[in-house]
């Protein structure tokens, strides 16, 4: 059950040898425990299979999507030291948690000679061999120390997964052995003290807990939301991690604001100029803003520098699309495909590059590809819809619409798309339902508007009409405006 939850489980067998160490003592003759070992070993065995099993899964889904990091990024000599270095960095960090980031960068320069990873190595040997030396004397000294070590070794870096070599989540259950060992030595000093001492001790405590209290606190605003978390980092450590800035960006394009997402992907890019992903980014947000000649730069950009990213292709496949080369967009589409057959987008992508080239029988067997791969794309129904609709198939129209509103009844097109194929069939009463089943959910929805306007005039309801069209062109909508010229009714 613990491995289902948190893969940093697979130490529990370590640490029950450990209990049965100290303080169960269990595993020497001297001390009740003959005979034992054996048992101890067969009772744990269900464990032990089970911690290998997780964690050849982990390693190797790890090694696929790309996140263990191979021996040639970092050699196992520059492990070794970082490993080492992190368990005196997470020592310091459980007893002075001060300066925490959410994300620490890996260390650059790294030697033997230098003082934090010699210092380090010093530090590490003396406790080990202090643990060795007390390992029958005083057994909770080695206990603690051993639990330490083994419960952090599976992310300690040896294996490297992601470019980060220490995280504060990974101290939550390593962390209990500097804590108990602390606390056992507090507790044993107090129990000794004077009464006077007692009372000095007990401020002492009052003490460091409104420090920590206080440190908690100004780290909670930090967390507040991603922009505020990313930009803490940012300040920690300033042109150092193209993460931060991509993940802030991303929030930014979200928000729509696309002149800060594209600053921030250009400092990911200045810091990592192989960063596919930031191309990628800000060729989303070019393209957002419409500037598509600047999208298509960095989508080939990307894929010059991930050629096996699907996604990117499909994306620069719409910038292409929104250039009206649809030969192209569907080449890149077909290249998506190819490299993930599973990419239901992609079939969806390029059944709109061939509804736009009036390759209707192609689109709709692309889109039904895309439902059968995700049932639950809404928008590939409504586009199926779409050309059931152009080819005057109205029934096979009105039932992709009916599920495309039933898996996403926000997306206020399909409404319109609906509206408009009752009002091809002269079912003018459905049709003004849906126009105004759009507007319930955006009062300020212009098509839905001229849409309604146009429909009431074909049901020969003239002041509906013109108050709809003219709420329409209110709120900008070109077609409205242009209608309205062509009878004289339009009013600025």
């Amino acid at each position: 059950m613990s491995l289902m939850s948190k893969s940093m489980a697979v130490t529990l067998p370590v640490v029950l040898f450990i209990l049965d160490y100290f303080p169960l003592r269990k595993l020497f003759p001297d001390e009740g425990g003959a005979g034992n070992l054996k048992k101890a070993v067969a009772e744990k065995l269900p464990f032990i299979v089970l911690s290998i099993l997780v964690s050849a899964v982990a390693l190797a889904t790890h090694n696929k999507t790309g996140a263990l990091m191979g021996l040639e990024t970092h050699p196992i000599g520059i492990r070794l030291l970082v490993s080492i270095k992190g368990y005196i960095f997470y020592l310091y960090k459980i007893l002075l948690p001060s300066g925490l980031a959410p994300y620490y960068p890996y260390p650059s320069g790294i030697t033997i000679i230098s003082f934090e990873y010699l210092g380090s190595i010093i530090i590490f040997l003396m406790i080990t061999a202090g643990s060795i030396y007390l390992f029958r004397r005083k057994k909770f000294v080695s206990a603690l120390w051993f639990y330490y070590l083994l419960t952090l070794l599976p992310v300690i870096g040896i294996a490297q997964t992601g470019s980060f070599p220490a995280a504060n989540r990974y101290t939550y259950l390593p962390g209990l052995g500097p804590l108990i060992f602390a606390g056992l030595i507090a507790g044993d000093i107090f129990k000794k003290a004077s009464k006077h001492l007692r009372a000095a001790y007990i401020l002492l405590f009052l003490l460091l807990t409104g420090v920590l209290i206080n440190a908690t606190l100004k780290l909670l605003p930090v967390w507040k939301d991603t922009v505020s978390l990313w930009s803490y980092q940012i300040k920690l450590f300033p042109d150092r991690i193209p993460l931060a800035y991509l993940n802030r960006g991303v929030v930014y394009w979200e928000r729509k604001e696309f002149d800060k997402a594209i600053d921030d992907y250009s400092k990911a890019i200045k810091i990592d100029p192989r960063h596919a992903k930031a191309y990628s980014n800000r060729g989303s947000a070019y393209e957002s803003m419409g500037k598509l000649g600047r999208a298509l730069e960095d989508f080939t950009k990307a894929i010059e520098l991930s050629p096996e990213l699907a996604g990117v292709y499909s994306n620069r496949g719409n910038v292409l699309l929104k250039m009206k080369r649809y030969d192209d967009a569907v080449k890149d589409y077909d290249r998506a495909i190819e490299i993930d057959p599973g990419y239901s987008k992609g079939y969806t992508n390029r059944g709109v590059a061939y509804g736009a080239m009036g390759r209707n029988d192609l689109a709709i067997k692309d889109y039904t590809k895309a439902v059968e791969m995700d049932p639950w794309s809404g928008k590939a129904y409504n586009n199926r819809g779409f050309v059931y609709e152009s080819m005057g198939r109205y029934e096979e129209a009105l039932a992709d619409y009916s599920k495309a509103i039933e898996l996403e009844p926000d997306y206020l097109r399909t409404y319109n798309n609906r509206g408009n194929t009752y009002r091809k069939m002269k079912d003018f009463q459905n049709a003004v339902n849906d126009y105004i089943a759009a507007l319930k959910k955006d009062p300020k929805n212009s098509t839905s508007y001229f849409y309604l306007g146009l429909c009431y005039e074909d049901m020969g309801e003239k002041g509906k009409a013109l108050a709809s069209l003219r709420k329409s062109a209110g709120l900008g909508n070109k077609n409205a405006v242009n209608y309205l010229k062509s009878r004289g009714m339009y009013q600025p």
